[in-house]
């Protein structure tokens, strides 16, 4: 009768063990807590230091040097000229053109381009408020330019991809390193074009060539119908810079060097490779 049932030792015995898997199932899991808190705290140092470099590589001209390419935008005349300078580089296909107007520029392009098989035109073709420039005409006249660019686009019809809408809202439908030319010559106002460089500067492949006309400040160049110290947001200029200083800015942030054309008179263009 003093004897033990069979299962009582197991049942005595059984919350020692179950005790003992908890106390290692608890420092098991703080241990892997542990290891993952570790790991994020890593990884998010590091992404910092991935953010921080790229500030700096943006903001510390001193980091430039090892950045440059060997090769720069070859010199040219004018802008008519830098066709042949795409029709000569290995593998140039595909260029955007920001700002096309009645497309005399885009006409001129693609025939001096033979390689190029995709040509995108970005344009509103619509009257933009904030933006003091001859260009800038009201709605029916836009729509009149815009049916004669695409009359004098015909013969190249099969090249051309138009997207009628604000560059920024254009940019989305391109992969980044999509093209290996891009033409800004859209708005001339400050924000206007450092917004749009900086838009479509990701889409550039590196290599590519990123390109525009009018490289001059307020005083410089404006005709007395036009004011590009007026920013698109309204927003003043106190600079003056306009183009000159967005294209100056932004080349050395990315750290590039900007090669100007040189029998332009006082309306010359700019050009940078990525």
């Amino acid at each position: 009768m003093g004897a033990k049932s069979p299962n009582t030792h197991s049942l005595l015995g059984r919350p020692r063990r179950l005790t003992a898997i908890s106390k290692c199932y608890r420092v098991f899991s703080m241990c892997a807590l542990i290891a993952v808190i570790v790991w994020n705290h890593q990884m998010y140092q590091s992404s910092s230091s991935d953010n921080k470099a790229n500030i700096r590589t943006l903001e510390n001209k001193s980091s430039c040097p090892s950045l440059m390419h060997g090769k720069g935008v070859p010199t040219f005349k004018t802008r008519n000229d830098i066709a042949a300078i795409l029709n000569n580089e290995p593998g140039f296909h595909r260029g955007v053109e920001l700002g096309v107007q009645h497309g005399h520029f885009s006409l001129h392009t693609l025939t001096n381009w033979p390689n190029c098989d995709e040509y995108h035109l970005v344009d509103l073709w619509g009257h933009q408020e904030n933006y003091h420039d001859y260009a800038n005409r009201d709605d029916a006249k836009q729509e009149e330019i815009y049916q004669g660019a695409m009359k004098r686009l015909k013969g190249v019809q099969d090249r051309i991809h138009v997207c009628r809408n604000y560059t920024t809202v254009c940019v989305k439908n391109f992969q980044d390193g999509y093209f290996d030319f891009i033409y800004v010559d859209a708005r001339h106002d400050f924000k206007g074009v450092w917004e749009d460089m900086v838009a479509y500067w990701p889409k550039l492949r590196v290599g590519g060539i990123m390109a525009g006309h009018d490289y001059v400040t307020n005083d410089d160049g404006p005709l007395p119908r036009q004011d590009w110290s007026k920013n698109y947001d309204g927003t003043i200029d106190e600079t003056g810079t306009v183009v000159k200083g967005a294209v100056d800015k932004f080349a050395e942030s990315v750290c590039r060097q900007v090669t100007v054309s040189y029998r332009e008179g006082s309306w010359n263009s700019w050009a940078i490779r990525k």
